[in-house]
């Protein structure tokens, strides 16, 4: 058997990278500085099969082994079984269950061959983001510095802003074609809940003064969130959902960052945005849009999602609290962003098949645009603080 060489692979996730540190260079020259995440998506879309595989599709076989032919197999396969089950189902009669069983098999068989066709360059390439995502993980955390589980009331807000994000999560995948629960579901889960980086200073410094006593108890409720979401990652693994032991190492990234005081160094979180762009860039590489996007419906619950754990949060707080609702909405207000830590994860579970493509581009989509939001959150939070001085 002929050994494949690794440099075709090396060189393709270089120039992601690469592409993706030059464009989220200028779009802060641009004075877009939460860009990272949108720049990773374009510079992959753009090396990917939507892209480079149109204009040069030699090269970009040769750097990226996209496998247009094995993933056109498979996204027919799937698609006609999509539309027999559909079919049954306006007929209110059942599919034969002798042709469901052929069609699913060969779903199976066609995304086998895809998995071969591509494993010389996502096999490595796996181990490489899975790598720089554990470095993001620990400079993006949410178990930073957490030791005071109990204090404020702290795990139930936890719960909440876990909770909240998850149903919406769920609700939306119920909705999506109306199929019955996937096992993958609980990989998407865990993404979902993760958990936001935390508080810079000015933000800790405010909600010491609002919150009092409760206010380690908000920065406890990230680290909550973060072990909610380890738990599901760590069943989904025990489960056999996705057997790759790399999916796992961003995940022991979150607990190498318990030891750090407070936050890692401002050098480790800068180098940290750029490894995200990189990884991303990366993972984008593997997309077809035409066959890996499902909607906007997922796209849109997504980016709610960061809006269902900032008001999980506040319920939480309010409720064990017993903090007044805008005091409770400002002193939560930097859970509301888990873009990095989604976005990592979101990587490495493409890349190791531990959820649908559609469902993995739909997440750093939407990690994107949250990340863009930045400026929102910081008016938003300007809005509140002038509505407690005035009162």
């Amino acid at each position: 058997m002929t050994e494949v060489s690794p440099i075709p692979c090396l060189t393709g996730c270089l120039a992601a990278m690469l592409l993706a540190w030059l464009l989220g260079a200028a779009l802060r020259s641009l004075r877009m500085r939460h860009a990272w995440i949108l720049s990773g998506v374009v510079a992959g879309v753009t090396l990917g099969s939507s892209g480079l595989g149109r204009i040069a599709p030699l090269t970009q076989a040769w750097l990226f082994q996209g496998a247009v032919t094995e993933r056109s197999e498979a996204s027919l396969a799937e698609r006609t079984l999509e539309v027999a089950r559909a079919a049954s189902g306006s007929r209110a009669a059942s599919l034969d269950p002798a042709d469901e069983t052929r069609l699913e098999a060969e779903v199976m068989a066609t995304r086998e061959r895809l998995r071969n066709a591509r494993e010389t360059f996502d096999f490595p390439a796996m181990w490489l983001v899975s790598l720089l995502a554990t470095f993001v993980l620990i400079g993006a955390s949410p178990l930073l510095g957490r030791v005071a589980w109990w204090r404020g009331g702290a795990p139930a807000v936890g719960v909440w802003s876990a909770a909240l994000p998850v149903a919406g999560l769920l609700t939306a995948l119920s909705l999506h074609g109306s199929i019955s629960p996937q096992p993958w579901w609980v990989i998407a889960a865990a993404i979902a809940c993760v958990g936001g980086a935390p508080p810079r200073i000015r933000d800790r410094w405010i909600t010491a003064q609002l919150a009092g006593p409760l206010a380690g108890g908000v920065e406890v409720a990230c680290a909550v969130a973060g072990m909610v979401a380890m738990v599901l990652a760590m069943a989904g693994a025990v489960a056999g959902i996705c057997n790759e032991p790399a999916w796992l190492m961003p995940w022991a990234g979150m607990l190498v960052a318990w030891g750090l005081a407070w936050a890692p160094a401002p050098a480790l979180r800068r180098l940290a945005r750029v490894a995200l762009a990189g990884i991303v860039a990366i993972a984008c590489t593997r997309l077809d849009l035409a066959a890996d996007w499902r909607g906007w419906m997922t796209l849109w619950t997504l980016v709610a999602i960061e809006d269902l754990r900032w008001l999980g949060a506040t319920f939480g707080l309010m409720l064990w609290g017993r903090l007044g609702w805008t005091k409770s909405l400002r002193v939560c207000l930097p859970l509301a962003d888990s873009s990095q830590s989604v976005a990592a994860l979101a990587s490495i579970a493409l890349l190791t098949n531990a959820v649908p493509a559609w469902m993995a581009a739909a997440m750093m989509v939407a990690a994107a645009a949250v990340s863009l939001m930045e400026p929102l959150r910081r008016s938003t939070a300007e809005h509140l603080e002038r509505t407690l001085s005035g009162a």
